[in-house]
């Protein structure tokens, strides 16, 4: 399929161009189910950040509770992108869904029991990175097998659109919940979304990696994958600039709930509220982007898109007004679906096909520095006040914005 050539395919009105990627059976399902998962961590990650916030009231806790995740990605991640490249690519996302169905079952049962400690936000904490760790590099390393290299950017967007549209109504919709009921029914929801995810799965036929050298260790093809992106300037370029944004200015993030109730003096409403404006930033410009694509100047656009973002994390920590916090957080969620799209574009352009899951496996390491750089904003915000910490975040993705192109200025040419 990913061979079909231009020619043959259809020629689509304005309004479905944005969707043409779905016309892929496999495509739509992977899609579909990556729509649940996605609904499934932001919503995860609203309700475990919220009460931790409610039980602590600090921002250094909230910044450790979210550290926790680090450990698995950092020393699991690789590792995913090893499996990814090298077994069957069905049955480790059943097996993945399931891991992360159960997590949210246990979950359930412990918030709605009133067994609820805060040991239980750090262990579900590092249990979510697990999952997290093997599932992103399997998922973005699988799309350019299931289309045609022409519909390549338009299935990037639109799984950009799956992973932060997501929170254009979730967020908004589980804060207004936490407000009124126990966030347990929000864990009970997740775990069957899981069960709509098995059922997705079960249904897709996902090509076998061609070009993998048989008979190699998984430490060899783990040292492979690493000598590859080490040595080739395009890909590093592309990582670096990556780790501004994904790893580093995500971090801003994880702070919205120290935001809404020190700068704004509100609740869970207005959290949800500026969760989902990030959503809807999302859902149009990857709507936008599925439908004209992104050009030549791919490594361009990503440095220009995460100066963007990381100016509107800056005015966002200052701001007193909720109607300019979400209009920030708009830009916010728009740039980081346009910076996604061009970045993984480059990366699998650039990439065989036989080591896309490694590749993507590294570039998956960025929810892993995330965490760190979630509870450094947090001590900072907990020592001085969340305005300095994000401002923070937002200086130190522009800093490694300045240094990739110092050290590669080829990046703004690809």
């Amino acid at each position: 399929m990913s061979n079909t050539p231009e020619a043959q395919l259809p020629t689509l009105p304005l309004l479905l161009r944005p969707f043409a990627s779905l016309a892929f059976r496999d495509y739509r399902l992977l899609w579909l189910s990556q729509a649940g998962s996605a609904s499934a961590m932001w919503t995860e990650q609203v309700a475990r950040n919220w009460l931790t916030y409610q039980m602590t009231g600090s921002a250094l806790q909230l910044g450790l509770v979210n550290l926790m995740q680090a450990l698995p990605i950092v020393v699991l991640g690789l590792w995913g992108g090893v499996l990814a490249d090298r077994f069957d690519k069905r049955r480790l996302l059943l097996g993945i869904q399931a891991w992360n169905m159960t997590l949210y079952s246990v979950m359930a049962w412990v918030v709605l029991s009133g067994n609820l400690q805060l040991w239980h936000l750090y262990a579900s904490s590092v249990a979510v990175a697990v999952g997290m760790a093997m599932d992103g590099p399997l998922r973005t390393s699988t799309i350019p097998t299931l289309v045609p290299q022409q519909r390549l950017i338009n299935a990037l967007s639109l799984n950009g659109i799956a992973i932060n549209g997501t929170r254009l109504l979730l967020p908004a919709g589980v804060g207004l919940m936490l407000g009124i009921t126990s966030p347990g029914w929000a864990y009970a929801a997740l775990a069957l979304i899981f069960v709509g995810n098995q059922i997705l799965s079960t249904k897709l036929n996902l090509p076998a990696v061609q070009g993998r050298e048989r008979g190699r260790s998984m430490l060899a093809e783990l040292w492979e994958g690493l000598r590859f992106a080490g040595g080739n300037a395009d890909v590093l370029s592309v990582l670096t600039v990556a780790i501004g944004l994904q790893g580093i200015g995500f971090a801003s993030r994880a702070l919205i709930p120290v935001f809404a109730a020190e700068k704004l003096g509100a609740g869970p409403g207005a959290y949800g509220v500026l969760l989902s404006a990030d959503g809807a930033g999302a859902v149009l410009f990857g709507l936008v982007l599925a439908a004209v694509g992104l050009g030549k100047r791919r490594g361009l656009m990503m440095v220009v898109f995460s100066a963007v973002n990381a100016v509107g994390i800056m005015i966002v920590g200052w701001t007193p007004w909720i109607f300019v916090a979400a209009l920030m957080s708009m830009s916010i969620g728009g740039t980081s679906t346009v910076f996604r799209s061009a970045s993984n574009s480059l990366l699998l352009g650039n990439t065989p096909p036989h080591m896309r899951g490694r590749i993507m496996s590294i570039n998956g390491l960025n929810p892993g520095i995330a965490p760190i750089s979630i509870a450094i904003a947090g001590a900072i915000a907990e020592a001085t006040n969340v305005s300095i910490a994000m401002t923070v975040i937002g200086g130190a993705s522009l800093l490694l914005n300045g240094l990739a192109i110092l050290v590669h200025r080829r990046l703004l040419r690809l």
